[in-house]
């Protein structure tokens, strides 16, 4: 073991006592989970037979995932798949989108030695896959003690993380070294990869198992739209413009309520704004805050058929809704993107054929945000003035063929998941399907 590795590993062990103190003050979800310690009718549902254990830590991830996991599923996976989240947002997720495939979900054991071997003694695992950016040394080296092979899925290395990570290239080389299989979600991703000295032997480019989700999701979603819009009350009266700023981080929520103010200034027709905070436990302090721009109605609160003018402003307090809502958008405003968060998924508003706009910080999806501005599908923004004349223009219909072609560049990326499935099908042997 690397001199690197064997300070991870001890730093864990010391840094537990304290991690596991506060945890157990704060009364956290899934305690007895995060030290590997599973109910017995969880763990007989894998008893004796071959588990692939999926990490994905929150619900981006979970929905990278899930092409991933019903693919495996639908191809004839003898094993059980087992799913772990970190965040309560995610396993709500995980049980929407995947319960059916899946034998159960579970949160993640902390990555600290002897209780990464509790958790894979009971789980006994055959292959383990993180997503995206989870990169557990200790599990990791428990999985190639047992023998078993480590796969990185949809790899995203974002310019931010690179950087961070160039601080310690030798621990950072190592940890990514314990995969078998890096699937990274583009070339730039995988060019990251290489210039931390990954060896670019184990690196193979599949895609993005986003835009397979999406595809998915929006292939279903369509039949709720008309149902939404009733809710929304967006048809009544017609002459309405709606814009969806989804994902808001604070201070953004500000910038998007100035934004609807100053287009309603100047258009004579009628605006709505969907205000859908990235933390929905927020809303409530949104709500209020927006109340000043208009009339607020929280989403939970509105009913299908109600009658009577459609709200001014709504802010969705609820999980699982965004998707949905970019479906009755004329334009879309991504949050975590004009506060330096990394941005949030572009690709999601994009799938419906909706102009998007984003603020300057999208390091965490920079390529498809690039290929959308080229398109001309997507546009930058830095303030509550640009992004009303952004309004004005979608409001118009002049930016709509952009728009779709944007959707139809996302529907010719797709299958990361199927080639995804074939790159990791020759690690757990063609006997085990």
């Amino acid at each position: 073991m690397s001199m690197a590795l064997s300070a991870y590993r001890l730093a864990s062990r010391l840094a537990f006592p304290l991690i596991k103190n506060r945890l157990m003050r704060s009364g956290g979800v899934g305690f007895d989970e995060r030290l590997g310690v599973y109910s017995r009718d969880k763990t007989d549902k894998i008893l004796g037979g071959r588990t692939m254990w999926i990490h994905a830590v929150s619900v981006g991830e979970v929905q990278a995932a899930g092409p991933f996991v019903s693919g495996a599923a639908e191809a004839g996976w003898r094993g059980g798949i087992v799913l772990s989240t970190v965040t309560g947002t995610g396993a709500a997720t995980a049980e929407a989108l995947l319960g059916r495939y899946i034998a159960f979900r579970m949160y993640a054991p902390w990555d600290v030695p002897h209780i990464v071997r509790a958790s894979c003694d009971a789980l006994n695992p055959s292959i383990y896959i993180t997503v995206e950016t989870e990169v557990w040394p200790n599990i990791l080296m428990e999985m190639r003690r047992r023998g078993a092979p480590t796969v990185l899925l949809n790899a995203r290395v974002s310019d931010r993380t690179r950087r961070r990570a160039g601080f310690f290239k030798a621990a950072a080389r190592e940890a990514y070294g314990l995969f078998d299989r890096i699937l990274a979600r583009g070339d730039e991703d995988a060019r990251r990869l290489i210039s931390l000295g990954v060896d670019s032997e184990k690196i193979h480019v599949t895609g993005d198992c986003k835009v397979d989700a999406i595809i998915r999701r929006m292939e279903a979603a369509s039949e709720k739209i008309p149902d939404l819009r009733r809710k929304l009350r967006i048809d009544a009266g017609g002459g309405l413009s709606c814009m969806v700023a989804g994902s808001t981080h604070e201070g953004e929520d500000e910038v998007v309520t100035a934004a609807f103010s100053e287009f309603r200034r100047g258009s004579s027709g009628r605006a709505m704004l969907i205000l859908a905070p990235r933390h929905p436990e927020r809303s409530g302090r949104v709500a209020e805050m927006a109340g000043e721009a208009g009339r607020v109605s929280m989403y939970s609160e509105l009913t299908p058929g109600s009658g009577g003018d459609p709200p001014e402003i709504v802010v969705v307090d609820t999980i699982g809704a965004l998707y949905e809502m970019y479906g009755v958008a004329d334009i879309v405003f991504v949050g975590g993107s004009l506060v330096p968060r990394g941005g949030q998924n572009i690709l999601e508003p994009a799938s419906w054929g909706v102009p998007v706009l984003h603020g300057p910080n999208m390091d965490d999806f920079a390529a498809p945000t690039a290929e959308f501005d080229k398109l001309g599908a997507a546009y930058e923004v830095r303030d509550a003035g640009e992004i009303a004349e952004m309004w004005r223009k979608a409001a118009s219909g002049g930016m709509k063929s952009a728009a779709l072609a944007g959707r139809d560049y996302l529907l010719s990326r797709s299958g990361a998941a199927k080639r995804s499935w074939e790159l990791v099908l020759p690690l757990v042997g063609h006997s085990s399907i």
